[in-house]
C-alpha cells in the first residue's frame, strides 16, 4: 500500500509541475501577442510613412516642374 501511495504523490507533484508549466506557457502566449500587436502597430506606421513620403516626394517635384517654368518664362 505504501508504494501505491507514494506512486500517488510522485503523480500529484507531477500534475502541479504540469501546471506551473501551463500557466507559464499561457504568459508566453500572452508575451508574444503582444509583441505581434506592437509589431503589427510599427508596420502600420512604416506604411503611413511611406504614403507620406511618397506624397512628399510628389509634392517636391511638382514645385520642380513650376520652378523649370519659370525658368523658362523668365529665360
Amino acid at each position: 500500500m505504501a508504494n501505491l501511495e507514494n506512486v500517488v504523490s510522485v503523480l500529484e507533484e507531477i500534475l502541479e509541475e504540469i501546471k506551473s508549466l501551463n500557466d507559464r506557457v499561457d504568459k508566453i502566449e500572452d508575451y508574444l501577442f503582444n509583441i505581434k500587436f506592437d509589431v503589427d502597430s510599427i508596420k502600420d506606421s512604416t506604411s503611413s510613412i511611406d504614403i507620406n513620403v511618397h506624397s512628399i516626394k510628389l509634392d517636391v517635384e511638382t514645385i520642380d516642374r513650376a520652378v523649370q517654368n519659370i525658368d523658362i518664362s523668365v529665360g
